[in-house]
């Protein structure tokens, strides 16, 4: 005969669902037609009662009535409430349990069962007594036990198997706390206390167990105080619903594996840049996902083929900190982040301390508390750049449905990355051409040409600012849109044919106030069909004055270079004519006409000197007098011969320093420069106007201070300032001034090559020079020296050979070379006579072979640099070369450049010019 289940709920719904569940399980339903009333002969014979929270408030004296009714057997009355946070007072009042919807079917099957279970043994019990409810619970398929305070008294089969004991091994021998896992002991030593001391009749609760093997279990335990042989004891029936829990486990896991899917499939939609992606990923795998560690690594392309950690979450996020992955084929690399960026495949280590390509992290991870990690592959494309990493503290945090929801994830943020990366290469790629766009446009507009676009039919289709200015000139009343059939009269199709020259460039004159020179080059498209034309306009008038400017520097240039080789023959003569004269001078007893004639002879050839020297100064290859200048006298010297040079109006004010400031400079060149700098100020300020003079040091410390101009060395500087008030130099001139043929200046007033000259002197000197100006507020010129640094002073104490200027000899040996016979004949003559032993050679080869004869006890080698066979330098690096460390003298009549052959001389070893007399 079924069990009847009384169903006294208010809420039709509720009430209909109960009914087919106990009809769906057998169970006879006795439902009440007027839930708001209650008649307690309606539930006689009733097996269990279901009733909801205003039933029990309601009637809930009538309804524990019942259960007195018959003592001897259980009447179990079950409470439905719906909120969480109640329940506990009903089991307080006297009802037997609390179901809190919504209930699973299973829970509520279960829950059933096991008190009709209960009822089922009190009936039995009581109808057959103790023997027959013995051997009833033996058989039952639920755990049911009898313990008191200190141990059991009795449990049946199914109890003790769930523990993996016999009944012989718990009865008497176990205390019920002794099967009870240690971290849920106080919740039942609470439960048992309340029991036992009267407080509660009944129970219901799970609790965590523990095996004979040591494995965990979950159990349910339904336990009732009652009086055993005068002693309180409980007795109670156990549920094993490990399974169920780790259903109920795996469904969470699932879930929130689910949230994190979610959450992180809304972060990709959302995330502006890659970074912030990744970091939020972590996050939600963390916050939501409850793991432990959460990063993300990218894979290096360097030699160690490094993963750097570009995000990062959870509580043991400091495991990352100074720890070295590779994706290499080594040690550091084996590990499940390497094989998944190597593999492209996810790597699940669920037992990393047994596992042997994890030994480099053990330590780690078991000092942090990790247990089990995942290594899910993250790709661009087809190829994979980095690896998701997910660690938990157990093995049993992955299962299988959420590793397969957390690969999806991976999956995800792989397209996520592929879509960011490529829009950013869109954009990017639509930055460039918008910029390559704009630079061609720019490029058109501002190139120092006009730029014409006509289309097949020469119609103007588009043409930049100077086009449109030339066009004005070469064919007046052209607008946009019309056709283009001449250019100052001549045919457009004429300037498609080469020119003259077997080129496709034309040249337009304009005759006029200023006359102008144009170039016309005019080609198709060919990449295009549209047949159209670019017709490019250059101004060329300038370049054909700088054309003839050069050919005119050109012209002066040949004629410099004949000077300075005419200026060799005559300084070799004059060293005859005045070393003659002197040596004459010097003999006694001369007739004082004959001496007054020599003078005469001499002052000639002073002039005629003098002359060669500007000679040189015109071909531009005259030696630079270098030597220490105290820059502040120097400045002030200028000042005074600028007041002289720059008219009244022009007021010159100085601010030179009191003490002196030296650099290694020749005077002349250095008054050049500045010069120049004041003719060009006083040329800016036709009205008048104030022109400073200023002289000061600055010292620049890289770390500091740095120097301002690119190869500047750090250190201290003597800066030279000539200031003006003058009209400026407008912007776009400013790059331009140092250029040579450059001015801004009318015809015939400048010839472009002033500044251009003290910018190759300030270059000669090893120096800077640079200009700040405005427009109408006037320019400031700067020339930046370094600071010679004077140790100690220089004394030189005159001989006293008579009044030549000679410093006597005392028998040292001096060996002459030169191929000039009367040179040397007079200088042989003038040393000899200054009290040195002369020994001379005609060339290099000649005086390398004296100084063998000599074994190299010279004490002054003095040479010529232009001479047959060997000349002077080679016989300079012969002399090195042969280990010759004597003193050497260079004396010529040509200039030396700057040049390889000059500079040879002091390669190494110190050297000084010398000027000619």
């Amino acid at each position: 005969m079924p069990e009847v289940i009384g169903i006294l709920v208010t809420h039709p719904a509720n009430r209909q669902l109960l009914a087919d569940f106990c009809a769906e399980r057998g169970w006879a339903v006795r439902v009440t037609q007027r839930p708001r009333q209650f008649d307690a002969g309606e539930w006689q014979g009733a097996d269990l009662l279901l009733v909801d929270e205003a039933t029990a408030s309601q009637h809930g004296p009538a309804l524990l009535a019942l259960k007195r009714r018959e003592p001897a057997i259980f009447l179990p009355i079950l409470v439905l409430v719906e909120r969480k946070a109640a329940g506990a007072g009903w089991v307080e009042a006297g009802f037997d349990d609390v179901l809190h919807l919504p209930v699973s079917k299973a829970e509520l099957g279960a829950r059933l069962g096991a008190f009709l279970q209960l009822r089922r043994q009190s009936v039995e019990i009581a109808r057959r007594g103790e023997a027959m409810f013995r051997a009833i619970v033996e058989q039952s398929l639920v755990g049911v036990y009898l313990f008191s305070q200190d141990r059991f008294l009795y449990v049946n089969l199914a109890f003790a198997n769930m523990f993996g004991y016999s009944p012989e091994d718990i009865i008497g021998s176990l205390h019920p706390l002794d099967l009870v896992y240690p971290d849920d002991r106080p919740l039942v030593i609470s439960q048992m206390k309340l029991r036992f001391r009267g407080l509660r009749d009944f129970a219901r609760y799970r609790f965590r167990g523990v095996r004979k093997d040591g494995m965990l279990i979950h159990l349910e335990a339904f336990g009732r105080r009652i009086d055993y042989q005068g002693q309180p004891a409980i007795l109670g029936t156990a549920i094993d619903i490990t399974e169920q829990v780790k259903a109920q486990q795996r469904l969470e896991r699932v879930m929130r594996a689910l949230r994190v899917l979610s959450a992180c499939n809304q972060a990709i939609v959302r995330a502006g840049d890659e970074q912030r992606l990744l970091q939020s990923i972590c996050d939600i795998l963390v916050s939501i996902g409850a793991y432990r560690l959460a990063w993300v690594g990218m894979a290096e392309q360097d030699e160690a083929r490094s993963v750097r950690v570009v995000a990062k979450a959870g509580p043991a996020a400091a495991y990352l900190d100074d720890m070295r992955v590779s994706w290499k084929e080594d040690e550091w690399g084996r590990g499940p982040t390497g094989a998944a960026i190597r593999t492209g495949e996810p790597q699940v280590n669920l037992y990393p301390q047994q596992s042997p390509v994890f030994s480099p992290w053990r330590e780690r991870a078991e000092r942090f508390g990790l247990g089990a990690s995942i290594a899910l592959p993250i790709k661009l494309r087809e190829t994979t750049i980095g690896a998701l990493n997910i660690y938990a503290e157990t093995h049993e945090q992955f299962d299988q449905e959420e590793l397969q929801l957390l690969n999806e994830l991976a999956v995800d943020i792989s397209y996520g990355i592929t879509a960011m990366r490529t829009e950013r290469e869109r954009e990017r790629t639509a930055r460039r051409l918008a910029e390559s766009e704009a630079r061609l446009r720019g490029l058109v507009e501002y190139m120092p040409a006009g730029v014409v676009l006509l289309d097949s039919q020469q119609r103007l289709q588009v043409a930049n600012a100077l086009a449109q200015e030339y066009l004005q000139m070469l064919a007046p009343g052209i607008r946009p849109g019309d056709v283009l059939t001449s250019l100052a009269g001549r045919s457009l199709d004429e300037f498609a044919l080469p020119s003259a020259d077997g080129r496709r460039r034309h040249e337009i004159s304009l005759a006029g106030d200023v006359p102008r020179i144009f170039e016309v080059e005019m080609r198709s498209l060919t990449d295009q069909d549209s047949g159209d034309t670019v017709l490019v306009l250059r101004d060329v008038t300038r370049d054909r004055e700088v054309e003839a400017r050069i050919r005119e520097q050109e012209r002066q240039a040949s004629v410099g270079q004949l000077a300075a080789g005419i200026a060799h023959d005559f300084n070799n003569i004059l060293t005859s004519i005045i070393g003659y004269a002197q040596l004459v001078l010097y003999e006694p007893g001369l007739d004082a006409k004959v001496r007054s004639d020599l003078h005469v002879i001499l002052d000639q050839g002073q002039r005629a000197a003098h002359l060669i020297r500007q000679l040189l100064d015109f071909s531009r290859k005259s030696l630079l007098q270098m030597g220490p200048l105290d820059v502040v006298a120097f400045m002030k010297e200028q000042s005074k011969l600028l007041h002289r040079l720059l008219p009244e109006s022009i007021e010159i004010r100085v601010h030179f320093p009191t003490e002196s400031m030296w650099v290694e400079a020749d005077p002349t060149s250095l008054q050049q420069v500045v010069t120049n700098l004041a003719v060009n100020a006083r040329d800016a300020m036709p009205r008048g106007g104030t022109l400073w003079m200023r002289v000061m040091r600055r010292t620049f410390d890289p770390r500091f201070d740095p120097p301002p101009w690119p190869g500047m060395c750090a250190g201290s500087w003597i800066l030279l300032q000539l200031e003006d008030t003058g009209c400026g130099i407008a912007p776009e001139h400013l790059p331009h001034i140092f250029e040579p043929f450059f001015t801004t200046k009318g015809a015939g007033k400048g010839t472009g090559l002033g500044l251009s000259q003290v910018y190759g002197i300030v270059q000669q000197h090893g120096g800077y020079i640079g200009v700040e100006s405005q427009v109408g507020r006037g320019s400031t010129f700067t020339v930046y020296l370094p600071e010679l640094t004077v140790i100690g002073s220089l004394d030189i104490k005159k001989g006293s050979y008579a009044d030549t200027g000679l410093v006597a000899g005392h028998g040292e040996r001096i060996l002459l070379v030169e191929d000039d016979e009367r040179v040397r004949e007079i200088c042989r003559q003038a040393l000899a006579s200054a009290g040195y032993e002369v020994v001379w050679a005609a060339d290099g080869v000649e005086a390398l072979g004296r100084l063998q004869e000599l074994a190299g006890a010279v004490d002054l080698l003095i040479t010529d640099m232009v001479m047959p066979r060997m000349g002077g330098a080679e016989l300079i690096a012969a002399l090195r070369a042969g280990g010759y460390c004597c003193p050497v003298l260079v004396m010529t009549g040509y200039p030396l450049d700057q040049s390889a052959e000059w500079e040879s001389l002091g390669n190494g070893n110190p050297w000084a010019r010398l000027g000619g007399s």
